[in-house]
């Protein structure tokens, strides 16, 4: 199905005010509010002369979580694999082996999606960003 270069252009319009309305919003102060729980802040409706205690309730699920997560996503030698789509297929190897490659050698692949996976759970998403770069010298 194609569509016109209208109906493209609402799209890529739409999806960019919500990308920019990300640091604000319902989602923006969930975010916050985790993070400050996350960190264990005071919550702001302290009386003195009594308790100042804040709960470590959520660091301690995300934390308690984080070991099993982690093994489930790392603890073996690859990252990822790419499955052969077809016979002919004969490149899924080696693009299995150079991503895993660049993930965990030349990148600390290990760090990076532990953090991805505890964002994911105190967040409600996360992101990874990658690129290729070359180098003119």
């Amino acid at each position: 199905m194609r569509h016109s270069d209208a109906e493209l252009l609402a799209t890529i319009e739409a999806e960019e005010q919500g990308a920019i309305n990300w640091a604000s919003g319902p989602l923006a102060e969930e975010r916050a509010e985790a993070l400050r729980r996350y960190n264990t802040e005071p919550y702001g409706n302290e009386v003195d002369g009594r308790s100042q205690v804040v709960s470590s309730d959520v660091r301690d699920a995300v934390e308690g979580v984080m070991p099993s997560l982690a093994r489930v996503f790392l603890s073996g030698d690859e990252v990822g694999r790419f499955e052969p789509i077809s016979e002919e297929d004969k490149g899924a190897d080696i693009e299995s082996e150079c991503v895993n490659w660049y993930i965990n050698t030349k990148n600390d692949g290990f760090a990076t999606i532990y953090q991805a996976l505890k964002d994911g759970l105190l967040f409600g998403n996360s992101y990874v960003k990658a690129w290729w770069q070359t180098d003119s010298a």
